[in-house]
């Protein structure tokens, strides 16, 4: 199960929603990824002759709906979302894969009908299209080739994964949406070689695989629009910003702020500008372990908040006024990263790890740090005053260590998983929404009823530094072969300036229903 919150929801964003909502890099998305469609059945014929397969058509209806409890909290419409697939075998070491997912409804407010494309942060559409997981396989004896748009899933932890840092993920509903669900397929080239053991040397070194990834071009996350349920709190400014005497001319004074979310241009789309990934795992004992190593773009969110003042001088005796008009802009920025995980039973217990060391990854701050930091430094302030327009990142790069450590076992018939996962800043003395030693416990317990057509789970977060708290609990029943439903309740509680805890206004009961076919 990985569909508890991702590691780093973190952000800032919009009114007026300057985001792009047309439909031109999305038609350019789904007429290429038609092409592809195209390209694969037409070339069936030419990579495997008489040995093709009959196309096996599978796929899944999903509708749930969410009873906030907290009414300050935005509302959110009912999601229904339809997924679709497609394989079939050319031959015995060729295949191709497609897979198209469409929803209606859901966080989005004001949205218009429309595709998701590869190369914004902020899309907003309902109804919506977008092509998952579409590539061409070749499996061989010795080397296994994958092409197309792909998702990868690295690690061996449930809750958060340290190095599982190569797809990008979408933030419109984090808490609900499963963690497969919530990453977004990136184009890219995929090889894994299996080389041959001596077999002397198999009991302890067994099973070897190196996998190498290339994504030549850089797919940004996805975030949520200021005003939809989901949208970090932290994000959003306050509507004026009380300033000092001195800090600017003619204060002490109010400055109205304005924000507006724009997007930024994606990383060039150059071969040299691209994310590698290289992985070696491997079997020693009874230990599975893998080294990994990492050069690319964050798939996580960070921001740059463009600011430019608009000050006037007040009448005799009375204050400066003044708007201050902001931009909300994504931030991609590259980081390096190597390491490790592991797992292994021992008795009834499953034990699993991972670790890694990364250099200059970007962390976020609050918004309102952002205009503190201005308003501090005389040459920013004397820029605004001049009528330029600064840009103030609204977050930092630093050096760190993540690491977590996870437990199962089966008690009574029940499934119990539990892990700590702790992210350490060596060097940092900026406030973040993380701390500088940052310690999550998980626990999540399943069991089932009536023959397994009864299920119960409980997912419980305690973030010990930050201060918060998250529990859902949800009761799944197969009323059908492929009809299950599902009721639950989600609740989320601690300090606004966190993660998590910033949604403590958002919880919430839930239901819906899913149809696999």
């Amino acid at each position: 199960m990985r569909s508890v919150p991702p590691g780093h929801v973190r952000a800032l964003v919009h009114p007026k929603q300057a985001v792009g909502v047309g439909g031109t890099n999305g038609e350019r998305h789904v007429v290429g990824s038609l092409l592809l469609c195209a390209l694969l059945i037409a070339t069936t014929p030419a990579l495997a002759g008489s040995a093709v397969s009959a196309p096996r058509i599978g796929g899944r209806l999903d509708a749930y709906g969410v009873v906030a409890v907290d009414g300050p909290s935005p509302s959110q419409r009912p999601l229904a979302r339809l997924d679709l697939s497609v394989e079939q075998n050319l031959s015995r070491k060729v295949s191709w894969f497609l897979s198209l997912t469409g929803r209606w409804g859901g966080p989005p407010r004001g949205a218009d009908a429309g595709a998701f494309a590869l190369d914004r942060s902020f899309q907003n559409f309902s109804p919506s299209l977008e092509f998952g997981e579409s590539y061409l396989d070749y499996r061989g004896d010795r080397v296994d080739l994958r092409l197309g748009l792909q998702k990868f899933f690295w690690g061996q932890l449930d809750s958060i994964q340290p190095n599982d840092l190569l797809s990008p993920r979408e933030y419109e509903d984090p808490f609900l949406t499963d963690a497969a669900d919530a990453k977004i397929a990136v184009p890219a080239l995929s090889a894994t070689w299996y080389p041959e053991v001596p077999e002397a040397a198999r009991r302890w070194l067994d099973e070897p695989a190196l996998t190498a990834v290339w994504q030549p071009i850089v797919v940004p996350w996805r975030f949520p629009l200021l005003g939809e349920r989901w949208y970090p709190p932290t994000g959003t400014a306050a509507p004026f910003l009380d300033v000092s005497a001195g800090q600017l001319p003619g204060c002490p004074c109010r400055v109205a702020i304005e924000q507006e979310t724009v997007n930024a241009a994606a990383p060039a789309r150059r071969f040299d500008d691209g994310n590698i990934a290289l992985r070696f795992a491997a079997r020693l004992w009874d230990v599975d372990w893998s080294l990994m190593f990492w050069n690319g773009y964050d798939t996580q969110p960070a921001f740059d908040v463009p600011i430019r003042l608009q000050l006037a001088p007040g009448g005799p005796g009375e204050p400066a006024s003044g708007v201050a008009q902001t931009q909300i802009r994504p931030a991609y920025r590259r980081f390096q990263a190597i390491g490790t995980d592991f797992a292994f039973a021992a008795g009834r217990f499953t034990v699993r790890g991972e670790a890694n060391w990364r250099w200059r990854k970007p962390y976020s701050m609050d918004l309102s740090d952002v205009a503190d930091r201005v308003l501090a430094d005389p040459a920013r302030r004397d820029a605004l005053v001049a009528g330029q327009t600064i840009v103030e990142p609204a977050y930092v790069q630093r050096d760190s260590l993540a690491w977590g450590l996870g437990v199962d076992t089966v008690v009574e018939g029940a499934l119990a998983i539990f892990e700590v996962y702790q992210l350490v800043l060596p060097d940092n003395d900026t406030p973040l929404l993380i701390q500088n030693v940052d310690t999550r416990l998980a626990a999540n317990v399943s069991r089932g009823f009536l023959r397994e057509r009864l299920e119960v789970e409980l997912i419980a977060i305690w973030g010990i530094e930050s201060a918060y708290e998250l529990v859902r609990g949800t009761i799944r029943y197969d009323l059908m072969d492929r009809l299950e439903l599902r009721v639950g309740a989600l609740g989320i509680w601690g300090r606004e300036r966190s993660l998590v805890g910033q949604f403590r206004r958002n919880s919430e009961l839930f239901g819906g229903v899913r149809y696999h076919f």
